[in-house]
């Protein structure tokens, strides 16, 4: 083991493995490296400010915002987890279909002031249903997923890894049309805010 001096030198540490000091900083060190690896993960995680103008209010945005979420999914009630006045912010949580077994799940957080608004969309998570062609497998279901050559956790082994890469090269541009679509399909919104009707009808 090494230990760092006030003068950036380094020293190999007096102590020896089988004291009253066991090795136990092999694993604390390991964790650590796959604890950094984790955070450097590239996910399909996106955020995008749509300008609109400098006068539609933040409240017409949000309107608009809300009834993108009611056009969208069967049921927003369940979908929208919060839509508050006081920073007119709504959030939701739903899924789509992106093919075959494979639904992804995500959260999207509309954030709107005057003329503007902010789309974040994150929590990117494989869900997959049904069964795997004629068998009676379950489809996988694959967790957070992210953009770069392993997509998803590795589920143990070489020749699962290859499996996953594989799967990867599939899954990654089916999820990024995906979300861009989304993307798309707010900003249209959002440039079309709802306008209060004529109460004479």
């Amino acid at each position: 083991l090494w230990n760092v001096r006030r003068h950036g030198l380094l020293q190999r540490s007096s102590v020896t493995f089988g004291t009253k000091y066991p090795m136990m900083r092999l694993p604390i060190f390991l964790s650590a490296v796959f604890a950094s690896l984790v955070c450097v993960a590239q996910t399909f995680d996106r955020t995008h400010v749509v300008e609109v103008d400098s006068v539609t209010s933040a409240e017409a945005l949000r309107a608009a915002a809300h009834k993108w979420f009611v056009d969208t999914f069967k049921d927003a009630s369940k979908v929208i987890q919060m839509n508050d006045p006081a920073t007119n912010t709504i959030v939701g949580k739903g899924y789509s279909s992106i093919g075959g077994n494979d639904d992804l799940h995500y959260t999207i957080e509309v954030q709107c002031k005057t003329g503007r608004a902010r789309i974040r969309i994150y929590d990117i998570t494989h869900v997959g249903h049904g069964k795997v062609g004629l068998s009676e497998y379950a489809a996988p279901s694959y967790g957070p997923v992210y953009d770069q050559v392993k997509c998803h956790a590795p589920g143990g082994g070489a020749i699962m890894e290859k499996r996953m890469e594989k799967r990867c090269v599939e899954l990654r541009p089916r999820i990024r049309r995906q979300l861009e679509s989304l993307e798309s399909s707010i900003e249209t919104a959002l440039q079309n805010p709802v306008q209060k009707t004529s109460s004479d009808w």
